[in-house]
C-alpha cells in the first residue's frame, strides 16, 4: 500500500491544485465512459474553481492526496446529521490500485465514527466498473439507481452506494 498523506484544501493555491488535478484525471479516466463534450462541461462546472469554493463555503471539505511530495489526487465530502456523502474521490491513473482509495475511505470512516455517523454514501457512474469494483471491495453496496440532469443537455447516470458502519 502506498504511503499517502491528505492535506485539507485551505487556500486559493490548494483550489488551483485540485482544479488542475481534475483536468488531468478526468480527461484520462472518463474518456471511455463519457463523451468529450460532457467531460469538458463537467470540468467547467462541477470541477471549476468557483464550484470548489462554493462547495467549501457550504461546509464541504476537500483534501489533496499526496504521495512523496506529489499531488496525485483529491477527494471531497460533506456531512449532515445522518451521514457523510463522498462527493469525489479521484486518483491519477499511475497511482491507482495502490491502496490510496482504501486509505481515503478509512479516513472518511474515521471522520464518520468520530461524528457519531453510521452511513457513508456516494454516487458512481454506472459504467465506471473499476471504481464500482473498488467501492464494493471497501464494503459499499449499490442500493439504487439515479439519473440526474446536470444541465447543458447532460445527465449523470449513477448508482447510489452505501457503506453502513
Amino acid at each position: 500500500m502506498t504511503n499517502c498523506k491528505f492535506y485539507k484544501v485551505s487556500d486559493k493555491n490548494d483550489v488551483e491544485v485540485v482544479r488542475l488535478l481534475a483536468e488531468r484525471i478526468w480527461r484520462e479516466h472518463y474518456r471511455n465512459i463519457l463523451d468529450e463534450k460532457q467531460i469538458s462541461y463537467m470540468l467547467s462546472t462541477v470541477h471549476s474553481e468557483q464550484a470548489i469554493r462554493d462547495f467549501l463555503s457550504k461546509g464541504g471539505e476537500y483534501y489533496i492526496i499526496d504521495v512523496s511530495g506529489e499531488a496525485v489526487g483529491y477527494f471531497a465530502y460533506v456531512s449532515d446529521e445522518k451521514k457523510i456523502f463522498i462527493d469525489k474521490i479521484y486518483v491519477d491513473k499511475d497511482f491507482q490500485r495502490q491502496g490510496i482509495g482504501r486509505s481515503v475511505v478509512e479516513f472518511i470512516k474515521d471522520k464518520a465514527e468520530k461524528g457519531g455517523l453510521k452511513i457513508i454514501a456516494l454516487d458512481v457512474n454506472k459504467h465506471n466498473v473499476n471504481s464500482i469494483s473498488a467501492y464494493k471491495s471497501y464494503g459499499f453496496k449499490a442500493e439504487r439507481s439515479i439519473v440526474t440532469d446536470i444541465g447543458g443537455g447532460f445527465v449523470m447516470d449513477d448508482f447510489v452506494m452505501y457503506l453502513y458502519l
